[in-house]
């Protein structure tokens, strides 16, 4: 299960104070999961030299994970940055991958994102989102990606999947 918001803003908030303490005797405030996880974050970061702009990024995808709905393709992408390029990013380092390999991890990120979210069309209408942009929606002729409108546009409906994947 994902955190719930008022969780996430809590984990948001406390991550801005212990970043600026990366390395030095971290306290939990209490004995909750989120400050675990928190705790376990900052010793990876630290001891892996990450950027904590990827943790910052992270954190605000999730934030706004129920506002998924993109104009464009830069909107998408800001979203797959925070939400998996940079945990593609701290993973590289955990595995020690070449700085040389820091532009392969993140369009490798993006492209398992960009399946995920093919995958999962059905569920995320279902719940009032979409991760596709707007755009191009509106190029294959799609108010949204619910069941009924694929059924009703079973054409344009494939011809929007079949792009995505080119896109993968």
């Amino acid at each position: 299960d994902s955190p719930d918001l008022k969780t996430l803003k809590y984990m948001y908030s406390r991550w801005s104070v212990l970043k600026k303490k990366l390395g030095k005797d971290i306290k939990k405030a209490d004995d909750s999961v989120a400050e675990y996880v928190l705790a376990n974050i900052c010793y990876v970061v630290h001891r892996y030299d990450c950027d904590t702009m990827w943790v910052d990024s992270f954190l605000e995808s999730m934030l706004n994970i129920d506002k998924a709905q993109f104009e464009n393709l830069g909107d998408m992408y800001a979203y797959m940055f925070g939400s998996v390029e940079g945990i593609g990013s701290i993973m590289a380092k955990i595995l020690r991958l070449s700085d040389a390999s820091a532009e392969y991890v993140v369009w490798q990120s993006r492209a398992l994102m960009l399946i995920e979210l093919i995958m999962d069309i059905g569920e995320d209408s279902n719940r009032g989102r979409c991760f596709f942009p707007e755009e191009d929606l509106v190029m294959f002729g799609l108010k949204d990606l619910s069941y009924h409108e694929a059924s009703r546009k079973p054409a344009e409906f494939r011809e929007f999947i079949e792009f995505q994947v080119a896109r993968y």
